[in-house]
């Protein structure tokens, strides 16, 4: 098998950020359905959902680029 870096695929970010935004749909309506929350609550939610998302995005993105910088 041949696993130098060219044959690696790229991590695509709008990707994974698309994916994320749908997971937290699922959780809050699934969270709104069996608590039984109001759109107030739920919006707060899927904000703060979002928000630790681009959170976590953020340092991972400069986490991996401070790596690559001292290999």
């Amino acid at each position: 098998m041949d696993f130098r870096q060219e044959q690696a695929k790229l991590t695509s970010w709008r990707e994974i950020l698309m994916t994320g935004s749908f997971a937290s749909i699922i959780n809050v309506s699934g969270t709104s359905y069996f608590y039984g929350f109001e759109i107030q609550s739920a919006s707060a939610y899927f904000i703060g959902d979002l928000g630790g998302l681009l959170a976590c995005m953020v340092i991972l993105m400069l986490g991996f680029r401070w790596l690559r910088r001292t290999q």
